[in-house]
């Protein structure tokens, strides 16, 4: 698992083969731990296109004035998997 006492685990955030990504996502219970990796939303870059929206698994990235307008990083829900990183056409992310 990707525990802070057992490094044996790799994850690839797929939720539809992952068995405890339904029960992180569905019912909010952490049990696993995130990676080192935060996601960071560079506002200037940032188009509103909503890919980053798409590919997160775990509604970590929300609006920051409505629809459209510039994301931001919900940290709390953020697992750190960097999807959003590699499907941000501007690379604001």
């Amino acid at each position: 698992m990707n525990r802070h006492e057992a490094d044996h685990f790799i994850c690839n955030c797929c939720p539809c083969c992952c068995q405890t990504m339904p029960i992180l996502i569905k019912g909010g219970i952490r049990v696993v731990d995130p990676s080192r990796y935060r996601a960071e939303i560079n506002a200037e870059r940032c188009t509103g296109c909503g890919t980053c929206h798409e590919r997160c698994y775990f509604g970590a990235i929300a609006w920051e004035n409505g629809e459209g307008s510039v994301s931001r990083v919900e940290a709390p829900k953020c697992m750190g998997c960097g999807l959003c990183r590699v499907t941000c056409p501007e690379e604001a992310d």
